[in-house]
């Protein structure tokens, strides 16, 4: 069976020390493509080496919604993806009764 991780954020720090070893373990298991989330602008860097150095990580820049405080901010991400027929993850916190 083949497996897709759908939401891994590789790019924290705190795995700086052992990604291979995560990578090498998820794929072991049978997850052999991985979506590597952005949760600011300022990691789309890390998220694009990262997507780079491993076969089957996929980078998907965009704002955790922890950080966007404006509705209309979260409206413009939308149009820019359907503008350029790009697929959207929407990662709902907190948000059920909006």
């Amino acid at each position: 069976m083949q497996l897709i991780d759908s939401h891994c954020h590789l790019d924290d720090d705190r795995y700086d020390t052992d990604r291979d070893d995560i990578i090498a373990r998820a794929r072991m298991q049978g997850v052999n493509q991985i979506v590597l989330p952005a949760t600011t602008a300022s990691r789309w860097g890390k998220v694009k080496q990262i997507a780079e150095e491993y076969e089957g990580v996929y980078p998907a820049y965009g704002l955790h919604p922890m950080f966007i405080r404006s509705m209309q901010l979260f409206i413009e991400q939308l149009q820019l993806a359907k503008n350029h027929a790009l697929p959207v993850i929407v990662h709902v916190r907190k948000a059920m009764d909006k």
